[in-house]
């Protein structure tokens, strides 16, 4: 066994028993590894939660995982850019006077979000796009939660960070352990056969 086939057969350890993570293809992740050098990477998190109470915060693991990840990648000599929503921005706000100290802290703009977007593409110019935790766009337009919950008044709509890193020939590579994560679209359909609520949750396929 290689070391990404050992790494991949780790990553499919279903702890929550979703009963998802088996059945998935092999990991692709030999082949990006060698794909490129990562220059200069974008990360893109934040998943936001609704507290019993009503106020809305952001999930914890994403910031921890940005925060390891960047700190990894600056290390390595790679510039880092870190993008998240009003949300989720005060967990990496916290975080950036240490683990994110070398990474640029970017807030998305709740208006004109599309044209931050293009031209933050344009002038950043990444080689990596990555996102880490952070909802994909189901096939009726909205954010949800894995319960099904929408998510449209917590999160601003980052669907074409996908399409315009591509286009600008960035490898993209997502990370998360949800079925509703933005990573998790090329295996809607096997989603949908798992879950109850995947013609909700379930990214669009053709948004990773």
């Amino acid at each position: 066994m290689t070391f990404y086939e050992t790494l991949d057969s780790i990553m499919k350890q279903d702890f929550g028993g979703r009963g998802l993570l088996a059945s998935l293809p092999a990991s692709q992740l030999a082949a990006v590894s060698v794909s490129r050098p990562c220059e200069r990477a974008v990360l893109l998190t934040g998943f936001p939660v609704r507290m019993p109470d009503g106020s809305i915060t952001g999930e914890t693991d994403g910031p921890s995982g940005t925060a390891n990840l960047a700190a990894a990648l600056t290390a390595a000599g790679c510039g880092v850019s870190v993008v998240t929503d009003w949300s989720s921005y005060p967990h990496r706000k916290r975080l950036s006077a240490s683990a994110l100290r070398r990474a640029t802290l970017i807030r998305l703009p709740e208006q004109n979000t599309d044209n931050f977007i293009r031209t933050f593409i344009r002038d950043a110019k990444p080689t990596h796009l990555i996102s880490l935790e952070r909802p994909g766009k189901a096939e009726n337009g909205h954010y949800h939660s894995m319960r099904g919950e929408q998510l449209d008044d917590m999160i601003t709509d980052s669907a074409l960070f996908l399409s315009a890193a591509r286009e600008a020939g960035a490898t993209v590579i997502s990370i998360g352990d949800g079925g509703n994560r933005w990573e998790w679209g090329p295996s809607a359909v096997k989603f949908s056969q798992v879950f109850h609520t995947a013609n909700l949750s379930a990214p669009q396929k053709q948004q990773t």
